[in-house]
């Protein structure tokens, strides 16, 4: 186990901080450090590089002779500038966020040492691993870090008496709550009673929505519940804009 620094950990919480990746960077080096002196005693036949889901941190361990695996990984989307059809600060924020996803994909040391060094890349999602494929020559694997397995969702739809709609995301305007908002307004019920459970947020958002749809806020939840929300609704409704 390696420790972070107790100011690196708190950083870590508010996504985004910049000075959180210089801590993170200094984490990851102990990591290597760590990583070489078990080496001289133990031998591996595989090493594993997972991290927070993006691709700016790929860490040190490609650099041993060990075949190692990356992933998954993600954050390589680009966001949708026509979803932001004003000249507003949140359209600014895009285009640069856009043109430092490139810049860094293409340009960034240790992100195209990375990409060659590991044995193996692990996409979080499709359309990553189809922006990844026109950088480099790879062939990721995909593992969904949001999904559901197969099942017949028409079946349970039609069998049910009230239908149950989830929406799970942080309270960023990225993952876009009010696309989901303007969609479950403008559904005709057909007299079926209709539940839009929220997840991740906070704030009451009940306000916004017809009275045709009754609104259940649940908050932050554990990953176990979160599994057994999943399980016990008919659609998950996914609006994000960077995945």
């Amino acid at each position: 186990y390696v420790s972070m620094p107790k100011l690196g950990q708190r950083l870590g919480k508010t996504q985004g901080k910049w000075l959180f990746y210089v801590f993170y960077k200094y984490w990851q080096f102990k990591v290597y450090n760590r990583v070489k002196i078990i080496l001289k005693t133990e031998n591996f036949s595989l090493l594993h590089q997972l991290n927070m889901t993006g691709f700016r941190e790929p860490g040190f361990l490609h650099r041993f002779s060990v075949p190692s695996v990356w992933g998954p990984i993600g954050g390589m989307n680009t966001y949708p500038l026509i979803m932001e059809r004003r000249l507003t600060w949140d359209w600014f924020k895009i285009f640069i966020k856009n043109w430092l996803i490139r810049l860094q994909l293409r340009y960034d040391p240790f992100v195209r040492i990375a990409f060659t060094g590991f044995s193996e890349v692990v996409i979080s999602n499709q359309s990553a691993a189809d922006t990844l494929i026109g950088y480099y020559d790879l062939k990721p694997s995909i593992i969904n870090e949001n999904g559901l397995s197969s099942f017949s969702v028409i079946n349970r739809v039609l069998q049910a008496t009230v239908i149950r709609v989830l929406w799970v995301g942080k309270d960023l305007w990225t993952k876009r709550l009010d696309i989901a908002l303007t969609i479950m307004n403008s559904i005709d019920t057909k007299g079926v009673e209709v539940e839009f459970h929220v997840v991740g947020i906070d704030s009451n958002v009940a306000a916004s929505l017809n009275s045709n749809v009754t609104f259940v806020n649940h908050g932050i939840l554990g990953r176990n519940e979160l599994e057994l929300l999943f399980k016990s609704c008919h659609i998950n409704l996914f609006t994000s804009l960077s995945e």
